[in-house]
Parts: structure tokens; sequence; C-alpha cells
């Protein structure tokens, strides 16, 4: 369950099954991967992004995959925005570089 604390429209508060997050500019809060089960993306609060981690430590926080971004854009839509990238110079796969960036797009716009 998540609960929104606002005051006059600006968010200063959000407490996600019990557990507060953090915020370091009220408009991006960081969410432990642990507390995303069970969450209904219509609860989710339209004004505001979530950037799931592994968990926050006093001004630490802890990622253990591609730093990504969520943002509810409907009633039961959101949008995930991420950056994926590499450097040809040190690129030593058996497939081309460029190949390996199009097909991993494709994997994602697929799904």
């Amino acid at each position: 369950m998540i609960e929104i604390q606002d005051d006059h429209g600006e968010i200063n508060a959000i407490t996600v099954n019990g557990e507060k997050l953090d915020s370091d500019d009220g408009e991006v809060w960081f969410l432990p991967k642990g507390l995303v089960a069970g969450l209904k993306v219509s609860e989710l609060p339209e004004t505001v992004a979530f950037e799931p981690c592994k968990f926050r430590e006093d001004s630490t926080v802890v990622l253990d995959s591609i730093p990504m971004r969520l943002k509810r854009i409907a009633s039961d839509k959101i949008r995930v925005e991420f950056e994926d990238g590499g450097t040809r110079k040190y690129w030593d796969g058996d497939i081309g570089f460029k190949p390996w960036m199009e097909a991993k797009r494709a994997t994602v716009e697929e799904r």
C-alpha cells in the first residue's frame, strides 16, 4: 500500500508498505525492489518518478541493475526510462557493436 503526504500539491513524503522512501529532490523517489511486489500501477502517483534500487543506506543508493526510472502515465501503464551503452573502442564481441545494440533495442521495444 502506498501512502502519500503532500503539502498544497507538493509531495513531501511517500511510504510503501510502512517503509518511508527517500528522495533528493521530491520528484524522483528511490524504491527498494523488495517493496515493489504487490503494488498496483493505479496506486502510483502520476507526478513523481521512482528509481528502483536494491536498497538505500544513509546517503548511498545500492543498485543491482542498469539505473532506470519508472513513471505512471495512465491508470494501468508505466513508462520505463533507462540508458544502456558501451564503447566500440573496447568491444570484442563475436558480432559488431552496432548489431548488438540494435538487437538489444529491438528486444526492449518488443516487450
